[in-house]
């Protein structure tokens, strides 16, 4: 118990400091994922990551952990990753041309990232 009471506090403080500092998003390794391509908030297509993809995704998001905000506005994906965790709990990554939102423990976390970085994460996911 006494891990969620920090979590808690950790998302507060993000929380309080949402204009003054980003949050730090850090998440248990994913075990297995799937992606749906959606156009207008309609599937189009799903599939599940290999178990190579999966590596990479975890690898990308243990490298961007830093400069996420707290959602703000809504955000509609082009890519919608759900995925399972090692750990038991679940969330979710939305990517679209311009951000990339992170759901997880009924928080999202939001980023804007370059042309090129979200084509990267589109690339790992299949996307592309």
């Amino acid at each position: 118990m006494k891990v969620f009471k920090y979590l808690r506090l950790a998302v507060l403080f993000c929380g309080l400091l949402m204009g003054m500092a980003a949050c730090k998003v850090e998440v248990s390794p994913i075990e297995t994922a799937t992606v749906k391509s959606l156009t207008d908030g309609r599937v189009d297509k799903s599939w599940a990551l290999s178990e190579s993809q999966v590596v990479q995704l975890n690898k990308w998001l243990a490298d961007n952990q830093g400069g996420w905000d707290v959602v703000k506005s809504q955000y509609v994906p082009n890519l919608l990753v759900n995925a399972r965790h090692r750990d038991g709990h679940t969330s979710t990554i939305g990517i679209s041309s311009k951000h990339i939102v992170i759901g997880f423990n009924g928080e999202q976390h939001v980023q804007k990232f370059d042309r090129e970085d979200i084509q990267a994460l589109q690339l790992i996911v299949g996307g592309i």
